[in-house]
């Protein structure tokens, strides 16, 4: 059973799967915006366990758009939004790690913060983003808004992930052979995890 995170073209990505059914109830021209990501050939990331999609991710860079439909406004900046982000874990740790996808992708941006529009019934999917430092900070018609500062440290190292702070600590690599690693020997390649030196 293959459950690796891929990223894949909407265009090639089944809009008819059920996987979506809450989706185009919550969000009104759903279908419509799904077409245009299609023609455009945007990407998302998406897992399928057993050919049933389990999760969908999709990010934007909204770098240098000040951001006027949430209240209160938010000025400009190296911003990275969390456009639509649905998974169905059945108690795994599903979330987390399209959580570290979103935060790979916004250091390799170099985000100044990222953020994500949610209702508030997503109350498992809103304790994931929180534990990971996204902090409810405004609203958007009736959904919470969510966002994670890139820049600052609060010494809680799950809220920082993936910040470190390195100044003053001693620091230690220790590598791992790929056969010892489930995931790097199935796919034959296992890049370290990212991190921001913050000091």
């Amino acid at each position: 059973m293959d459950e690796t995170i891929i990223l894949k073209r909407f265009a090639d990505i089944d809009l008819n799967d059920t996987f979506f059914d809450s989706l185009k109830k919550d969000y009104p021209g759903f279908e419509v915006w799904f077409e245009k990501k299609s023609k455009d050939n945007s990407k998302a990331y998406v897992q399928y366990t057993n050919n049933c999609l389990q999760a969908f991710l999709y990010l934007k860079n909204e770098s240098g758009e000040e951001l006027t439909d949430v209240t209160p406004a938010r000025p400009a900046c190296n911003r990275m939004k969390v456009g639509t982000f649905k998974i169905d874990a059945h108690n795994t740790k599903l979330g987390e790690r399209f959580v570290k996808k979103i935060m790979d992708a916004a250091l390799y941006m170099k985000a100044d913060e990222i953020y994500v529009t949610i209702f508030p019934k997503h109350d498992g999917l809103i304790r994931i983003l929180q534990r990971y430092g996204f902090n409810e900070e405004g609203k958007k018609g009736e959904e919470l808004v969510l966002i994670k500062n890139m820049k600052v440290l609060t010494g809680d190292i799950l809220k920082d992930y993936p910040l470190l702070k390195t100044t003053g600590k001693r620091k230690f690599l220790l590598s791992i052979y790929p056969v010892y690693h489930k995931r790097c020997s199935q796919t034959l390649s296992c890049r370290t995890r990212k991190t921001r030196n913050m000091n």
